[in-house]
């Protein structure tokens, strides 16, 4: 991946100099609760909750390659990113205590931060952006954790949480099929996929749909509702920009002849690439243990 390297240092500056004093932030916040919620907009549900919605199977062609693929089995997707209060919240379920581990995310800091208590921890937060800065090895611990609970605590915390929600439900990420078929079927509300508005270059109506680099003055991660969803069997999901998702499947080249990589996949662009990485077919890679603050993930779910 390119990175552009004096962007890259004036956002780092940016967090940095936010992080000066944290306790400070966490006491202006405790003074004005609603700052977060009030910027949640007309989707509170799907910033609130993990909404899982179904997609059914069918047949597609994947990749620049254009490879015949089937998915022949509906599955269920999150409509959103996970965001950082929803990850925050089962992590201390879990038990887990380090701070930086219930939440990972770079970008804490801002108008919506708030300082959330959970059992007792005060976790500083953007609540409804989505949690980033995570390794694809964190995510698996995450999801082997949340799949194989048997402790009321975190049973509890995914009932409330996940509307639809079952003792002995199984986690995991998207594979790439799973993925780029919802990227592929997403369509705005005037019938039209992503791809022929990267193609065209229309950004007055990309910027509707998708936090990339350019599309907002302020560089950084937004609330995963912020834009208009697009509907998948009409229901409505929010998966192009803002941060790009790892995928459960080994990085291949598309070249003929091609293994698979330990490399995993990464789709759905972000704020920090232009619209090119909103392509359907667009596929990046990184090493498992790789975090980075435009890099997140949703969940599918498969009920007992």
């Amino acid at each position: 991946m390119k990175i552009n390297f004096l962007k890259l240092s004036a956002i780092l500056l940016l967090v940095s100099c936010q992080t000066t004093s944290v306790q400070n932030q966490i006491t202006n916040l405790e003074r004005n609760p609603s700052a977060a919620e009030k910027q949640i907009g007309p989707h509170s549900t799907y910033s609130m909750k993990i909404i899982f919605h179904k997609v059914e199977g069918g047949s597609f062609k994947m990749g620049e390659a254009a490879i015949p693929t089937t998915i022949k089995k509906p599955y269920l997707a999150m409509a959103t990113p996970m965001t950082q209060t929803m990850f925050s919240k089962i992590q201390i379920a879990l038990g887990e205590t380090n701070i930086e581990k219930i939440n990972p995310s770079s970008f804490k800091f801002g108008v919506d931060s708030r300082a959330i208590e959970f059992n007792g921890k005060k976790v500083l937060m953007r609540p409804y952006h989505p949690v980033e800065s995570i390794s694809y090895k964190d995510i698996l611990s995450f999801i082997s954790k949340i799949s194989n609970t048997s402790d009321p605590k975190v049973l509890t915390v995914l009932s409330e949480i996940i509307p639809g929600y079952k003792k002995g439900a199984k986690f995991d990420l998207p594979t790439g099929a799973q993925h780029e078929f919802i990227l592929k079927k997403a369509v705005t509300e005037d019938n039209e996929t992503m791809d022929p508005m990267v193609i065209r270059r229309d950004d007055k109506k990309i910027k509707k749909y998708a936090n990339y680099a350019g599309s907002s003055p302020s560089p950084g991660t937004e609330l995963v509702t912020s834009k208009l969803p697009m509907f998948v069997d009409d229901n409505p999901f929010w998966i192009q920009g803002n941060v790009s998702e790892w995928i459960k499947d080994p990085y291949q080249s598309s070249d003929p002849g091609s293994s698979p990589t330990s490399f995993r996949g990464i789709r759905g662009g972000s704020w920090y690439y232009s619209t090119y990485h909103l392509l359907s077919v667009f596929r990046d890679w990184h090493a498992q243990d790789y975090r980075n603050y435009d890099l997140g993930f949703r969940l599918v779910m498969t009920l007992p």
